[in-house]
């Protein structure tokens, strides 16, 4: 009697099984709070994208569970970057940064690069542009690339060293021959400082600050997107006029090394439905971010080419 009340219990635990669907039988992900770390102080523009996802997410219940920002700045991101590294591949850990995970590498901060991590999205870029002082003599790039050619040596750019503005410059000049002195600068009010008072003739801004530094009397004489971007109306590309150089900050979501197909795909899912808002087209247009989507192998193509270019500037960049 024992023996047949048993398998008629095993029975209907089989059929009940049979009825759930699979996605249901399996462990729900997520099941807890996600964090997403950004490696970088609060304020920069990676925490300012990271709180804007996280707080649609939550707005919109697009996840079951948060997805909670962590500030781990240090060591031009590595240090957030190699926390999300060593977490557990289980989709719980995510790291949102950009081309600082190979500057870092490339400046000796750090023993990984990108390939270290799995590609999750990329998620809107901002293209960089080259300024002078509205005072300046220099009215366009041709202007500039004169004097410097006459003068070797005599036009000062303003730059953090080692930093994707740098090495946006470093592509301009292996590509046109510029080859300005570098100037030590670190954030964007001493580089539009050194252009005002004559210390440096040009320097490399982001785009998304562009409100800021042309009310502070400084000319737009260059983009570095590889197509005219709207957000610099009338400022021509480097390839318009002849260069291969091409420069865009770019949001990349990364998780751990291994974490399962069937966690990414649930991010991945969660992230479009966030671009696909019309508060995140707000948010772009405020942030003059181009809003681009990438993910799976278009974007694991894309950051290597990225992490290659970075690597064949090594050489030019003092450590």
């Amino acid at each position: 009697m024992k023996k047949r009340s048993l398998l008629a219990a095993g029975a209907l635990a089989l059929a009940s099984m049979l009825l759930t669907p699979p996605a249901a039988r399996a462990q729900a992900f997520p099941d807890k709070p996600i964090r997403l770390i950004v490696p970088f102080g609060v304020g920069g523009t990676s925490d300012i994208y990271a709180r804007i996802i996280t707080r649609i997410i939550e707005e919109k219940k697009i996840l079951p569970q948060p997805v909670v920002v962590l500030n781990v700045p240090g060591a031009g991101s590595a240090v957030g970057s190699r926390q999300v590294k060593d977490s557990p591949a289980d989709g719980y850990t995510l790291l949102l940064s950009h081309q600082g995970i190979m500057t870092a590498q490339v400046m000796g901060l750090a023993d990984f690069g990108p390939d270290a991590l799995e590609p999750v999205a990329e998620f809107g870029k901002f293209c960089l542009v080259y300024a002078v002082a509205e005072t300046s003599p220099y009215k366009t790039f041709g202007d500039l690339l004169a004097a410097a050619k006459k003068n070797p040596g005599s036009i000062r750019e303003s730059t953090n060293i080692g930093s994707g503005i740098h090495f946006a410059s470093l592509t301009l000049s292996r590509a046109s021959g510029l080859n300005p002195r570098y100037i030590r600068a670190s954030a964007t009010p001493e580089r539009i400082t050194h252009l005002m008072g004559g210390h440096a003739e040009v320097a490399v801004f982001s785009i998304g600050e562009l409100g800021a530094i042309q009310s502070n009397g400084v000319r737009l004489i260059l983009s570095f997107s590889p197509e005219p971007d709207r957000f610099a109306p009338g400022v021509p590309t480097a390839r318009s006029l002849g260069y291969d150089s091409t420069f865009c900050i770019r949001n990349w979501v990364f998780a751990p090394k291994g974490t399962p197909a069937d966690r990414i795909a649930t991010i991945v899912k969660a992230l479009r439905a966030v671009f696909d808002t019309p508060e995140m087209k707000t948010e772009f247009e405020r942030w003059s971010t181009q809003p681009t989507f990438l993910e799976g192998a278009e974007l694991a193509q894309l950051i290597a080419a990225e992490n290659k270019m970075f690597q064949s500037l090594a050489d030019a960049v003092p450590k």
